[in-house]
């Protein structure tokens, strides 16, 4: 028979303590390492692809125009065939996808590592006009950077033994859908991060220690960007997005 030996509380803390350490070290050095030189910025005259980010309050995605899309990656590229551009951002499963947002589902997410989702939409027309509210800042990527990017997405998403994607239903507003996601979220590795970190591998100047809030990466990325939209201050028009 098995059994099954109850840590204490002190051990709990113990172990809790351990992961808040080992995370603030992992983005501190992350952090520190600068990303490529050879990827960002696009050289003068070279190829260059054009991507958004965007920030809906305190939550922050990457835009991408699906026609740019490599056809060998990405599920987004086949899934939203019929819309030219797919906003992507990653989050809590719980909090995500919850229809209230409880003390107990927030602290759960700020406090333990927790599954995470990937959440994208398709949308026709420009960002600034499909989000009037938002903050959208224009990137320009040189194409091994680009490419990299979309490899990075690609990995974000859990794929079956035979290479799908793991769909989990409507999303939040819109044409949208929840993917299951690979990775944990836990505080300081937030959604916000995530973003940062899809920037960073496509070569662009971004510092995760940084990167916990959506201010703070609007901040950074309106240095190597174009702000096309500033902050209007309040939530989508169609829901809060977690």
């Amino acid at each position: 028979m098995n059994t099954r030996t109850r840590r204490s509380a002190p051990d709990e803390l113990k172990n809790w303590r351990q992961i808040v350490s080992l995370s603030a070290l992992a983005l501190l050095c992350t952090g520190c390492l600068g990303p490529k030189k050879n990827l960002f910025p696009p050289a003068a005259g070279a190829p260059r692809t054009t991507i958004h980010l965007i920030s809906h309050g305190w939550h922050t995605g990457v835009i991408v125009s699906r026609a740019d899309m490599p056809t060998n990656v990405w599920p987004a590229q086949r899934d939203f065939a019929e819309f030219e551009s797919v906003e992507v951002g990653w989050g809590d499963d719980g909090f995500y996808r919850s229809d209230e947002i409880t003390t107990a589902i927030t602290m759960k997410a700020l406090f333990w590592p927790t599954p995470s989702v990937l959440h994208a939409v398709g949308f026709n027309g420009p960002p600034e006009r499909e989000f009037p509210d938002s903050k959208v800042i224009r990137v320009e990527l040189s194409a091994e950077g680009f490419a990299r990017l979309c490899t990075f997405m690609d990995h974000a998403y859990t794929h079956t033994a035979s290479g799908q994607a793991i769909p989990l239903g409507a999303g939040l507003y819109g044409a949208s859908e929840f993917y299951r996601a690979n990775g944990s979220y836990y505080f300081p590795k937030t959604c916000n991060s995530w973003t940062a970190s899809a920037l960073r591998s496509a070569g662009c100047p971004m510092t995760l220690l940084w990167s916990v809030t959506a201010g703070s990466v609007m901040w950074q990325a309106k240095k190597f960007g174009t702000v096309l939209q500033p902050d209007r201050g309040s939530a989508p028009p169609r829901e809060i997005i977690r």
